[in-house]
């Protein structure tokens, strides 16, 4: 500490040492990142990245008790805490096996982060045959003429699979009435 004038000295005590730290974690400060979880396949794990810190953007010092984050995924009706991974760094964990458009919303002292909420898309998996099911056929067919039958394809949750994606054989239970094809 010194004077403005041009003849300056320290007084007695000055220089000194300060040792700032970082406030706490705050909502517009601590950011949600999402790089890697814009579109997820059903039953599989996305992991949400937190930053925690302050209102000028320092990273929170990992001596401090953890925050509270939590981590809201519409549609699935659920919250998780986040859990702190390192230092200043936390984690969400997000997993949906209904197929379609949510939105992940992270909280902190009941307010949205910056970066959040977001829009996550969720893919149906693979085919599950076992979940699969012909949904439409004819009772009877005459010989040398089309037979349309639908088949609706599920995944292992039951979510519809896209029919330019599938492609399925039919075999007949007559072996002397063969089924036309390549």
């Amino acid at each position: 500490i010194g004077s403005t004038e041009s003849s300056a000295q320290h007084i007695s005590g000055s220089p000194f040492t300060l040792v700032v730290f970082p406030s706490f974690s705050n909502v517009e400060g601590s950011i949600a990142r999402s790089e890697k979880v814009k579109i997820v396949v059903a039953g599989s794990t996305a992991n949400i990245t937190i930053e925690a810190r302050d209102q000028v953007s320092n990273l929170q010092d990992p001596s401090k008790p953890a925050d509270s984050f939590s981590c809201i995924f519409t549609r699935a009706q659920e919250t998780q805490t986040a859990v702190r991974i390192e230092g200043p760094f936390y984690q969400g964990q997000f997993m949906a096996t209904l197929s379609g458009s949510y939105e992940v919303d992270v909280i902190l002292f009941g307010s949205s982060i910056v970066g959040s909420p977001f829009a996550v898309q969720v893919l149906p998996s693979t085919l599950a045959v076992q979940n699969s099911v012909i949904t439409r056929y004819p009772p009877h067919a005459i010989a040398g003429s089309r037979a349309l039958l639908s088949i609706s394809a599920r995944d292992t949750f039951g979510n519809r699979l896209s029919a330019a994606d599938m492609k399925f054989e039919l075999s007949a239970a007559n072996p002397a009435v063969p089924l036309p094809g390549p």
